[in-house]
């Protein structure tokens, strides 16, 4: 670049010189013109290159201040003392990982055809976490395959979402695994969607443009997560916040809401009538009331997904905190208990844990388990209606044994 800077400043100058020297300029007037128009020249172009790196592109993102001290974004050192977080702006950027070369031409192509931001492409799992543990490198949207040698797209996937920069990132799969065990897998490690190949590459585009959008939306807003109303509803937001930021990753089958209503909605069809759908009503009231601390109710929390792994088998259950505090569950129909001895057995290990004094304030009625029901509709409705009866049937449950008092309280 700075031998373009200086090749410009000879071009401008030689140019400016015979200018002068066709106007009758004196030699020592040629060599000045030749000298200020070529030093000018250069100068110019060299800011405005300068300018154009300092303005970036559209979009957003947000390095934590704690890294700010040591990460670079475009070539560019990040000052040490700054008190907040560091925005830069510029387009999304999504890694996509596959061993297919006519897959990755395709995600190329689509990238430099759409406005969908920056494609990097990777030919195997090795390569991607290499070049996701590297600090200097963000990505804001990842798209696995599954079926790759060495390391898969499920055990890729799991790695990453080790690593703390990559926790919250999206994750799509893109594969040609169909079955619900592969699909199961996929969630449980840490995968936020599912595409089965041979995929429509206007539904491929349309992912993507879903995905700038969200990411440019997550850049301009400001922290609405906070949740208005009484103490209890913000008691609940705050722990269940935190105990979703310490679940996902780990062995526990928990995941996002949101990658809840995707896998429900991506399940196979042969394989949606051996999938039921449960909910658990958590007394958040008795916990408030027994200790108003959030840390110690996202504990209870986790242990509620204890509990729920243990008796149905972490391999076997995908598992999602609601905002209301709800636990929503999705498990083979073949292997659920029922549901008043799964609550006996909730409740009973919860209290055996250090929350005895929760399920004093509860009254024995910490946990409610209600009926499982059956995935039912088309694809697009199957997910809110089977998550919607079975929350319904856990708060009727609550209801049956507490008298309606908490549920009023909690929804008021």
């Amino acid at each position: 670049m700075v031998l373009g800077y200086i090749f410009v400043g000879i071009v401008a100058g030689l140019i400016g010189a015979i200018t002068a020297a066709v106007m009758g300029a004196s030699f020592w007037m040629v060599s000045a013109v030749y000298t200020l128009a070529g030093s000018f020249c250069a100068a110019i172009f060299a800011g405005l290159e300068l300018l154009h790196q300092a303005r970036g592109k559209p979009g957003t993102y947000i390095i934590p201040a704690e890294e700010s001290d040591s990460t670079r974004l475009d070539g560019l050192p990040i000052p040490a003392n700054l008190p907040g977080p560091v925005i830069r702006s510029r387009d999304m950027r999504t890694l996509v990982v596959d061993d297919d070369p006519f897959i990755l031409e395709l995600l190329t192509v689509i990238g430099e055809s759409n406005n969908v931001g920056e494609i990097v492409t990777v030919a195997s799992g090795e390569a991607a976490l290499a070049l996701l543990s590297d600090r200097h490198t963000i990505f804001d949207n990842l798209l696995f395959d599954i079926s790759m040698p060495v390391m898969n797209g499920i055990e890729l996937c799991r790695a990453v979402r080790e690593l703390p920069a990559y926790r919250e990132t999206p994750i799509t799969m893109l594969t040609a695994m169909r079955d619900v065990e592969h699909m199961s897998d996929a969630f449980r490690a840490g995968a936020d969607d599912y595409a089965t190949k041979p995929f429509d590459v206007d539904q491929l585009v349309e992912r993507l443009e879903a995905a700038q959008q969200d990411f440019t939306a997550k850049g301009r807003m400001t922290s609405q997560k906070g949740r208005s109303g009484n103490l209890v509803q913000k008691f609940a937001s705050s722990s269940l916040a935190l105990a979703n930021s310490v679940v996902r990753g780990t062995a526990l089958p928990v995941i996002d809401a949101a990658a809840m209503q995707n896998y429900l909605t991506q399940l196979p069809r042969k394989d949606v009538a051996s999938v039921q759908v449960f909910a658990l009503n958590i007394n958040l009231v008795a916990a408030f009331h027994a200790d108003p601390a959030p840390q110690r109710c996202a504990a209870m929390l986790q242990e509620v997904a204890v509990a729920v792994a243990a008796n149905l088998g972490a391999t076997q259950t995908v598992m999602a905190f609601t905002d209301d505090g709800d636990l929503l569950v999705a498990a083979l129909a073949n292997t659920l208990p029922q549901a008043k001895d799964l609550e006996a057995a909730v409740n009973t290990h919860v209290t055996a844990t250090g929350f005895a004094d929760v399920a004093i304030a509860a009254q024995g009625q910490l946990i409610a388990v209600g009926t499982p029901v059956a995935l039912q509709g088309t694809k697009d409705q199957r997910a809110a209606l089977a998550s919607s009866r079975a929350i319904r049937f856990a708060e009727n449950r609550a209801m049956q044994k507490q008298g309606g008092s908490v549920v009023a309280f909690l929804r008021a």
